[in-house]
């Protein structure tokens, strides 16, 4: 049987599936793996063929600063901190701000 197992481009998200596809490949099943191209070679040292679906993390925060902002961190002009509209304060956390870290 072929399997295909997906996940987001991130340790977190791929590494607890790397024992299922390992078994699955035991048991002579035909295992492929895709996930962001930063993952790809930690899949090849588990022996499992990567994929590439969709784009990092990474790009996806840059692409919603883009959206959110019309920049992102690094480039001219983006924000260090961004206050949130007032009706997304908890009144428990007091001000509400997005921080972004520059690369």
């Amino acid at each position: 049987m072929r399997l295909l197992f997906t996940s987001l481009g991130a340790h977190g998200h791929t590494l607890p599936l790397l024992p299922l596809t390992t078994a699955a490949r035991a048991t002579g099943h035909e295992v492929e793996f895709a996930t962001g191209p930063a993952l790809h070679p930690t899949l090849r040292e588990a022996g499992v063929e990567p994929l590439t679906a969709g784009t990092s993390i990474r790009e996806g925060m840059i692409s919603t600063a883009h959206g959110l902002f019309g920049t992102a961190p690094g480039e001219p002009g983006f924000p260090r901190e961004q206050n949130c509209p007032a009706s997304s304060r908890r009144p428990s956390a007091g001000p509400c701000r997005t921080v972004f870290s520059p690369t």
